[in-house]
């Protein structure tokens, strides 16, 4: 089985195996174990850091009874823990027929200057308000940049947040 982690970022996605430990887990169980590997327990569940994991369960592709079911996994900002939904349907089997236990997201600062050109040059602007919340979102990531040059960007995509419902800019850049 694997995991498929997808980059919304750059719009691209890569398989890993399943770790040996998790082979026998899935939807809630698998969902608490990546979060809680791979997320700090201080991020912000709205910060680039936090992660969305969908895990269907190792019965998923059997004729077991109600063992098709989805569960849906991130770190909740109201409780600030690790909070799951679950629903049925085909999806489980159908990911398990793929070889996916789960899907999972991971964040890159990558196109962060695409988006900024986006937001400021794209003649639509629902496309420039969408592009300048993900670069708010993507620009304190780390990379190659500097911390300084991190905060450059980030401060000119705040200075074009003109609406009150502009989003703030997460707290993974007050490290």
């Amino acid at each position: 089985m694997k995991i498929l982690r997808v980059n919304m970022s750059s719009l691209t996605t890569t398989f890993e195996d399943l770790p040996e430990d998790m082979i026998a887990m899935g939807g809630r169980g698998l969902s608490a174990k990546i979060l809680t590997a791979e997320v700090p327990p201080d991020t912000d569940p709205l910060a680039p850091e936090a992660k969305l994991v969908i895990a269907g369960g190792p019965l998923a592709g059997t004729l077991a009874p109600s063992c098709g079911r989805i569960s849906v996994g991130a770190k909740s900002p109201l409780t600030m823990g690790i909070k799951e939904a679950n629903a049925g349907g085909p999806a489980g089997q159908k990911l398990d027929r793929l070889g996916i236990r789960a899907i999972c997201n991971w964040p890159n600062a990558s196109v962060a200057h695409r988006l900024l050109y986006l937001a400021i040059n794209d003649e639509h602007d629902s496309h420039k308000l969408s592009a300048l919340r993900a670069l708010i979102r993507v620009a304190p990531l780390r990379d190659d940049r500097s911390n300084t040059e991190r905060l450059e960007l980030l401060k000119t995509a705040m200075k074009m947040a003109t609406r009150d419902d502009e989003p703030c800019p997460p707290a993974a850049l007050t490290e």
